[in-house]
């Protein structure tokens, strides 16, 4: 004769506690590690586009400060109720310029291989002050960045976009 096994089942006191404890975690996980963002707007084309869905590491700047080159979302200076997604160009303390639609840090030009290649507009040489930070969209044309609104004050910094889940086809790791 064949031994029956007995499937235990939980109960709904138990079930009810698990689906709280995952909403907790959750929402911890949101508040103080990651978050998902929708991506609006062409300004930072190639890198991310329009409909995108990204994830940003609110902890990434907990032990280092950001640098050049790296995406983050952030509350917008003029409307701390939205967010932004831009590219670090210039550091405290650096000498920022725009000429020949060329960025040049403290007189170097950089290499900006994620840019799409579009004539923009000049920017006089400003030096980025202590705590701030000026960024671009990578759609240079088309973006409302540092050069419209000025300085990004560090406090307003989220996190550094590390992962886009959204398209299927284009998701992974953005550097």
């Amino acid at each position: 004769m064949e031994k029956v096994k007995k499937v235990k089942c939980i109960s709904l006191e138990k079930a009810l506690r698990l689906f709280l404890l995952v909403i907790v975690m959750l929402t911890l996980m949101n508040t103080f590690l990651f978050q998902s963002f929708w991506i609006p707007s062409g300004s930072m084309k190639p890198t991310l586009k329009i409909g995108d869905i990204i994830i940003a590491s609110k902890c990434s700047y907990w032990n280092r400060n950001p640098v050049r080159g790296e995406v983050i979302v952030f509350k917008y200076p003029k409307d701390i109720s939205k967010f932004f997604v831009k590219r670090i160009i210039g550091l405290p303390g650096e000498k920022v310029e725009i000429k020949n639609s060329r960025v040049y840090i403290n007189g170097i030009m950089i290499s900006e291989a994620y840019v799409i290649p579009k004539e923009y507009c000049d920017y006089s040489m400003v030096t980025v002050p202590d705590n701030q930070y000026f960024v671009l969209g990578d759609s240079r044309a088309d973006s409302e960045d540092s050069r419209v609104w000025g300085f990004l004050d560090e406090k307003y910094i989220v996190g550094k976009v590390s992962y886009r889940y959204w398209p299927l086809d284009s998701r992974g790791r953005i550097f």
